[in-house]
């Protein structure tokens, strides 16, 4: 059975129409871009250093976490997406007040614009936004 001969309700079991499955495709793509952006900034505002085998092993185990994360809400998670939805508002918060405070990384007020999008994304399926 091919993924479009699988019924709505298999893929997004709480119920979700064709729309906000969709919502949810363009929420996991867009979480996954966002935080490959994010990871560039910061690497552009970090100081020379020398990338060992352990600095290669994190940034992989990074982007396979981001690409899992990313993997299942766009397959229409409701539970992890309202869970990464609390985490990235937990987060815009928090760098909002760094920044405002003037104590943030350097690359924080860059990063910034992606945290906020991540979080808006997270919610457009659950809140029904547009």
């Amino acid at each position: 059975m091919t993924e479009s001969e699988i019924p709505l309700q298999e893929i997004a079991p709480d119920g979700a129409d064709e729309a906000k499955l969709k919502k949810y495709r363009i929420a996991g793509i867009g979480f996954l871009v966002l935080n490959l952006v994010y990871i560039v900034i910061y690497m552009v505002y970090l100081p020379p250093m020398f990338f060992g085998l352990s600095a290669y092993a994190a940034f992989a185990a990074y982007f396979g976490l981001m690409g899992t994360l990313a993997w299942f809400v766009f397959k229409g998670s409701q539970k992890l997406t309202q869970i990464l939805f609390w985490v990235y508002g937990a987060r815009m918060l928090s760098s909002a007040f760094f920044i405002l405070q003037g104590g943030a990384f350097p690359a924080a007020p860059y990063a910034f614009p992606c945290v906020v999008l991540a979080f808006y994304l997270l919610g457009r399926p659950l809140l029904n936004w547009r």
